[in-house]
């Protein structure tokens, strides 16, 4: 496959939530870091971060294009589990030994392990199920205007206190 190519599927294919950016502002404004943590590949959150014009750290495994052939790297996996490409697991437990809260986002099979760790679980799809699953409180939203709404009512004081 060539740069070009993927690319272009990165960009017919890809998209971000539309009140993600506002969501990033709100909490620029209420100095809380945000970290985006993904299992796919630094190739398209790049593109998709430049195109849509977001500046936010992330971790993410490596995709490089050589030769035409895709070449993946895992530099976040843990030999401990196995279970996913990028660790979220582990960079949360680097995060709360700072005395960090954490208020985790996410809806996949790669956001299990943290969902149980966090301090407040926002969650759906696969996440909300596990969550209901093992009775980890969350709250479940279906797009970052949901998110939003709960931290501007309140629950940043809350979570910093």
């Amino acid at each position: 496959m060539s740069k070009e190519t993927l690319t272009r599927f990165v960009d017919e294919q890809f998209h971000v939530d539309l009140h993600f950016p506002a969501f990033l502002h709100y909490c620029q404004q209420a100095n809380i870091a945000v970290t985006v943590l993904s299992d796919g590949f630094d190739f398209y959150i790049d593109r998709i971060f430049e195109k849509f014009k977001i500046d936010v750290p992330y971790r993410a495994n490596t995709l490089r294009i050589v030769d035409c052939s895709l070449q993946a790297q895992f530099p976040y996996h843990s030999a401990d589990c196995g279970d996913c490409g990028n660790c979220k697991l582990s960079f949360a437990q680097q995060v709360k030994q700072k005395g960090t809260k954490i208020i985790y986002i996410g809806d996949g099979h790669s956001d299990k392990c943290v969902s149980a760790f966090a301090d407040v679980v926002f969650a759906k799809g696969i996440l909300a199920e596990h969550c209901v699953k093992k009775g980890i409180p969350h709250y479940t939203f279906e797009t970052f205007a949901d998110v939003l709404a709960v931290c501007k009512d309140g629950l940043f004081a809350e979570i910093t206190r």
